[in-house]
This record gives C-alpha cells, sequence and structure tokens, in this order.
C-alpha cells in the first residue's frame, strides 16, 4: 500500500482518463482512500459530470457509503487513471488531448 499523501484533494476538478469513449471525462474527487480490491495504489472516488449510460455508482461501495452523487455518475478508479484538471491549462479537454483540436468541429472546440 502507497503510504505517502494523495497527489490530489477531495474537492478538487479532475478528468477520469479511461473512458471507454476514449475522450477524459470531467468530474469532481469526492473521496480518497485505500481499497485492496481495486489495487495498491490510492483510489479515487470521483462524480462524472455526466452520467454514464451503464455501470457506476452512487457512491456505495460493498456495505460502506464512500460519497454521495446522482446514480451512474460515481466511480471508484485507481490514482492512474486520472489527470487533475491543473495540469491541462484552463482545463479544456482539446488542450489535454493531443490532435484532439483538429479532429473536432470548431463550433465543439472555442
Amino acid at each position: 500500500m502507497n503510504n505517502s499523501a494523495p497527489p490530489i484533494l477531495v474537492g478538487e476538478r479532475v478528468f477520469w482518463l479511461a473512458s471507454g469513449s476514449g475522450i477524459p471525462q470531467a468530474s469532481t474527487v469526492r473521496w480518497i482512500g485505500h481499497l485492496p480490491e481495486i489495487g495498491p495504489e490510492w483510489t479515487i472516488g470521483v462524480e462524472l459530470d455526466n452520467p454514464l449510460p451503464y455501470g457506476g455508482i452512487d457512491g456505495a461501495w460493498g456495505n460502506r457509503l464512500l460519497f454521495t452523487c446522482k446514480p451512474k455518475h460515481g466511480l471508484l478508479v485507481p490514482q492512474s487513471q486520472i489527470a487533475p484538471a491543473t495540469h491541462c491549462g484552463s482545463g479544456n479537454i482539446a488542450n489535454f488531448i493531443p490532435g484532439l483540436k483538429s479532429s473536432v468541429s470548431a463550433s465543439f472546440v472555442k
């Protein structure tokens, strides 16, 4: 188990990088802790801005309520799947993903 302090804080804006769409999903950190069943690194509980089409949680894990959010908006993920929005310039995902600006219409990315 990693005993060092996590590199992010509860309430911080982040991107979840492992979305099936390949596009980072904006979210807010709601919980940080260790869940051995997920892995040895920090586990981050996030509330996604947009619901997942399937899966997701409402903040409950097993018999514990770790945080609260709308159904299908929550995830518990390893720290390696999270990037602080502050590392992405203005927080615009088009600045974060190389080549995304050129592949998305100008009306979407400003």
